[in-house]
């Protein structure tokens, strides 16, 4: 293999290696906004139901009993 040939390939294989790496941040991106970004944004609604003390009641009255 010549000389020109060596760097031929050496600038397929860089761009071979920068595309693969732009794809994977596009496929990790749609995988952000797809499934992560809305599950996170889910959890972050507490329960209507939730914690039903206010902040002027005594810790102790505001303790969760758990039962089994």
């Amino acid at each position: 293999m010549s000389e020109i040939q060596q760097s031929d390939a050496l600038k397929k294989l860089v761009w071979f290696i920068i595309a693969l790496a732009i794809l994977g941040t596009v496929i990790a991106m749609l995988h952000y906004f797809a499934i992560d970004l809305p599950i996170q944004q889910a959890a972050l609604h507490a329960p209507a139901n939730g914690n039903s003390c206010s902040t002027s009641e005594p810790a102790i009255r505001c303790r969760v009993t758990l039962t089994t």
